[in-house]
């Protein structure tokens, strides 16, 4: 009986002291309003603290850097595309040449009109304070 009572002790210990040095929500309000229909979010691979997001279907041929905190810190222009229904967006290294990709998801259809999607691969700015 003893040793039940110890170990629920100290289980209601450690949870207790996990419970302490938690860090609480941090909640921010994005402060630009180029984006106006936020459709997908990723974490940079290069830039600590950016994500990048960009508008859904009809929105600039951007995506947008934010930083953590939701303040625009860059737009970056993707050259010779159109957002016709971007979805989503992710960010990974290719793992024969390491360089970092954004890929963004030309992939909404709601009427199933189109008889394709696209996903389109830019290699990924590395920012520095101040960049816009």
């Amino acid at each position: 009986m003893f040793k039940r009572v110890f170990l629920v002790s100290l289980l209601l210990l450690c949870i207790y002291v996990v419970l302490l040095s938690a860090k609480s929500v941090q909640e921010y309000v994005l402060t630009t309003d180029l984006l106006d229909e936020a459709s997908g979010l990723a974490t940079s691979v290069l830039n600590p603290d950016i994500l990048y997001a960009h508008n859904d279907s009809g929105g600039e041929n951007a995506v947008f850097a934010i930083d953590t905190k939701g303040r625009l810190q860059a737009k970056i222009i993707i050259d010779g595309v159109k957002n016709r229904d971007w979805e989503d967006i992710a960010t990974a290294v290719d793992i024969q040449t390491g360089t970092p990709y954004i890929y963004i998801g030309e992939i909404g259809d709601n009427g199933a009109r189109y008889p394709s999607v696209s996903i389109y691969k830019v290699p990924e700015p590395s920012l520095a304070m101040g960049d816009t």
